[in-house]
């Protein structure tokens, strides 16, 4: 009979911890169903989403689908905002899955933090589809949560990676510092590359006032020009990492890119920051007209990219961005200048008190020729980089910083000369060029 007590005792003890364990974490006596692929039944893919809303105590975050223009966010500017970071979101999202049944045909969904979730994620369709999932507490063993699909029987687990990503708020979808604008001052280097042209730019590493801008082109040229930082097509290149957006996933980690023309693309351009932040941008096959497969900061996820202005941006050559004028900084930095021809020499100096030619005073004559100076950009690149002809026209220009440079004019043929500056040569100048200056110093000094 004293048995029977024990055991009675024994079994009610044991039917009252298996209730408190089974309120504390429900998980511990669920039915373990497997259900890995639930939500593919039930998210819309990522192709026909249209809008996706993370709601939170914090905020509301509403992002839009806007077909060709692509995914922003409702609201705000977005121009801080970047598009990687938004598209990689929404490919997660379209991709996440649930793991295991917790509970099936559930009654109470507050002791689960189900009924009044701190998140909750509403996703809809083009065709009127619409869906809300529920983020609940964070199960006792630390990296799994309780999740619910509104309509649904079932409370689900999720594992914590499918948490942080419900967790997002605006500030994890901004630009890095550093990142928002490669401006004439951000960057470190910027690469350009198509079928038919290459060459990068970087800063000078100590600029002076010798120099007008901060970068020159590093390759191809050996003379090392300046950066035209005027050129619009120096502007479409950077403006072309920020302005062309990917807009739907095709592969995630291609181990094929030939497939798609990638590994050997039409177009890369590639800008990096001083803070290490890297932007790229890589265009390989046409899919249809405007829209190309595509890479994004080099890494082998392949997208599809619309490109509005392609041929302008396959259409850049160094030339075009290169500043290849004799000298290009203000007046005030040059102390004097020496032209030498074959039978004449001009000296101009340039003090504050006054400008001399010769020896003769003529302030205005002076700043005309300088600026006339200042647009002896090359007409050409030169097929030819080393000459060994004695020069027929020989500029000389000293700065005040005591910096010097030595331009020769050397002829090339009937029309051009080459211009061999510091003892290099990359481009040729229309002769009436260089004869219209020394003109301007023969008149000047009569």
């Amino acid at each position: 009979m004293r048995n029977k007590r024990i055991y009675a005792l024994l079994a009610t003890f044991i039917g009252l911890l298996v209730a408190y364990l089974l309120f504390i974490n429900p998980a511990l006596f669920s039915k373990n169903t497997p259900a890995a692929k639930v939500l593919d039944n039930i998210i819309i893919k990522e192709k026909e989403l249209t809008t996706i809303k993370i709601i939170s105590n914090q905020e509301v975050l509403v992002l839009e689908n806007k077909l060709e223009e692509g995914w922003s966010i409702k609201g705000i500017d977005n121009s801080n905002i970047d598009p990687i970071k938004i598209y990689e979101l929404i490919t997660e999202i379209s991709n996440m899955k649930t793991k295991d049944i917790i509970v099936d045909n559930i009654n109470d969904l507050e002791i689960y933090g189900l009924e009044d979730p701190e998140i909750k994620l509403l996703i809809e369709g083009g065709n009127g589809e619409s869906y809300e999932l529920r983020l609940g507490n964070q199960l006792l063993t630390g990296n799994e949560y309780y999740f619910y699909i509104k309509g649904d029987e079932n409370v689900y687990k999720v594992d914590s990676n499918v948490a942080k990503l419900l967790q997002t708020d605006i500030n994890n979808l901004m630009k890095e510092k550093g990142n928002e604008d490669f401006s004439n001052t951000a960057f470190k280097k910027v690469t350009y590359r198509s079928q038919n042209s290459y060459f990068s730019i970087v800063p000078f590493e100590t600029k002076t006032e010798v120099n007008f801008s901060n970068f020159y082109l590093n390759e191809p040229y050996s003379t090392k020009p300046e950066l035209d930082i005027t050129s619009e097509k120096y502007e479409t290149i950077l403006t072309s990492l920020s302005s062309i957006p990917p807009l739907e996933v095709i592969e995630n980690k291609s181990e094929n890119l030939g497939k798609y023309g990638l590994d050997a693309p039409i177009l890369y351009i590639c800008a990096e920051s001083f803070e290490g932040d890297r932007r790229s941008l890589t265009l390989g096959n046409e899919l249809e007209p405007g829209y190309y497969y595509a890479l994004f900061n080099d890494e082998n996820t392949v997208y599809t990219a619309k490109v509005d202005n392609l041929e302008e941006l396959l259409n850049i050559s160094a030339f075009d961005v290169a500043n290849t004028a004799p000298v290009y900084t203000f007046l005030k930095h040059i102390k004097d200048i020496t032209v030498t021809t074959e039978d004449k020499t001009y000296f101009m100096n340039f003090k504050e008190d006054k400008f001399t030619l010769n020896g003769l005073k003529m302030e205005q004559e002076l700043r005309d020729i300088y600026l006339a100076m200042m647009e002896l950009n090359a007409d050409a690149e030169s097929e030819k980089q080393e000459f060994s002809e004695k020069p027929e026209i020989r500029f000389e220009i000293t700065f005040n910083n005591g910096d010097n440079s030595i331009l020769d004019y050397i002829s090339y043929d009937r029309n051009f000369f080459a211009i061999r500056k510091d003892g290099r040569s990359d481009f040729v100048i229309a002769k009436e060029k260089i004869i219209n200056i020394i003109e301007l110093l023969e008149i000047s000094t009569k």
